[in-house]
């Protein structure tokens, strides 16, 4: 690749960045015990994005012809009626390699039906039970002008379990998924997980609906990770932030917004849903701090929105596939442990809910406001942890709740992996929270 990095310098690009990109998807869906469908498909795409007179551009192609792809940006960056600049970054050099102990491409896939096959459940309300296997391999080899590159080979393994349960007419459903930067070896304990997923949907059968208001609240480690990742990370992510479409202007920077015991940070380095060591233009990955005891800290940048703010970017420049172009996003996004003890938190409260997990929600940054289902919950009363409750929600404001988190847990990070999608691009990554305690919320219910 160093020959095409020398001849889109000599076509006069101000920069240039290449990719190499080769990916293969396996899918196996089973419903019940029947097969339901098997697929695999398999991708490879070279793509270069320059700078040419000070305007931006990126092609791709399928048949690993570079110099068409760089003589077809240098076309697009001379119709482009936009100006535009990248901040420098540090050259590095470097490979990042999935850990695996078993590569799923050495398991056959009659082993992986037979797998799925054999997952079912004891509980008699399971009416239907659907199970998904899938494993990714991404290669990407990466250069650019400015000194920097880098080889990622990737892998993501993972297994989606949906249980729908019924009694009278009632009827229920869980959905959990299992997926890592890991091999075939992560579905080990598949029954079990099934296990709990087809056993907390007949729980929710019996679960009675929660009651709407104003309520203090305790939420759990996962959402509490969606929250984060939704009202704050989103809100923090630079691109937002120069279009004017979060609350959380600059206006806000280093202003406490947040009670002194909340920290939240992003870091692709931490090996989760969300890793990577480098971001996808070169840009070494650190711990980017958003909010630092209650104060606002900083943003998440990509190279083009660091160089409009004038600041250096964070390795948040991420794009869904070579054929992509890159946008800030997030990776593994987290509230940093606090002190509070959970039964503490929980003793505080003489009338309000502990919610668990989340089943979907939505943000409108630009007002701050969200909305986030809860799989389920429990009541609290006198102190206590009462009767399970569902179809729960958490409503409030980013600007109105942030000061209202009074405990933050000292328990550990229960990291949960996911798909963000932004402006048509899906990626991976994880987020996560101790517990923690809000004032008052409020709560949505029947």
């Amino acid at each position: 690749m160093d020959k095409w990095v020398k001849y889109a310098e000599k076509k006069g690009v101000n920069y240039a960045e290449l990719k190499d990109s080769e990916v293969s998807v396996q899918k196996v869906e089973v419903h019940n015990k029947k097969t339901k469908s098997i697929s695999d498909s398999n991708s490879k795409i070279v793509s270069a994005r320059v700078i040419y007179a000070g305007k931006q551009g990126l092609a791709f192609n399928t048949m690993g012809d570079f110099k068409a792809a760089i003589n077809q940006a240098i076309k697009f960056a001379k119709s482009n009626p936009l100006k535009s600049k990248l901040a420098d970054s540090k050259p590095t050099k470097t490979v990042m390699k999935a850990k695996y102990k078993i590569h799923p491409e050495d398991i056959s896939l009659e082993e992986k039906k037979k797998l799925l096959l054999g997952l079912q459940t004891k509980y008699k309300q399971v009416k239907k039970l659907e199970k998904m296997y899938l494993h990714k391999i991404a290669n990407t080899d990466y250069i650019n002008t400015q000194g920097s590159s880098y080889l990622k080979e990737d892998l993501i393994t993972g297994l989606v379990i949906q249980a729908y349960s019924q009694q009278g007419n009632q009827n229920e459903h869980n959905i959990q998924l299992l997926r890592h930067h890991k091999g075939y070896e992560i579905l080990k304990d598949s029954q079990n997980f099934t296990n709990k997923v087809t056993k907390l949907s007949t729980e929710l059968l019996k679960a009675k609906f929660a009651k709407g208001g104003n309520f203090p609240v305790v939420v759990d480690q996962k959402l509490g990770g969606v929250f984060v990742h939704e009202a704050v990370g989103h809100a923090c992510e630079a691109d937002f932030v120069i279009g004017k479409m979060t609350v959380l202007q600059q206006k806000y920077l280093n202003k406490q917004i947040a009670n002194k015991k909340v920290s939240i940070s992003d870091d692709g380095r931490i090996e989760e849903h969300g890793w990577m060591t480098v971001d996808d233009e070169g840009v070494k990955k650190g711990n980017t701090q958003l909010i630092k005891n209650g104060i606002l800290k900083g943003y998440l940048h990509s190279k083009e929105t660091a160089a409009q703010m004038k600041v250096a970017p964070t390795g948040n420049g991420r794009a869904q596939s070579a054929a992509h172009r890159v946008i800030p996003r997030m990776t593994n996004t987290f509230m940093e442990r606090g002190k509070d003890k959970f039964e503490n938190m929980i003793s505080s409260i003489k009338k309000g809910y502990y919610l668990k997990d989340s089943k979907g929600g939505q943000v409108d940054t630009v007002k701050g406001e969200f909305l986030f289902g809860t799989k389920y919950g429990y009541e609290i009363n006198n102190g206590e942890i009462g009767k399970m409750v569902k179809n729960a929600s958490l409503i409030g404001n980013i600007l109105d709740i942030l000061p209202k988190i009074s405990m933050v847990g000292n328990d550990a990070l229960l990291w949960g992996g996911g798909v963000c999608g932004k402006h048509a691009q899906h990626v991976p990554v994880s987020d996560s929270t101790p517990g923690f305690k809000i004032s008052e919320a409020t709560v949505g219910g029947k």
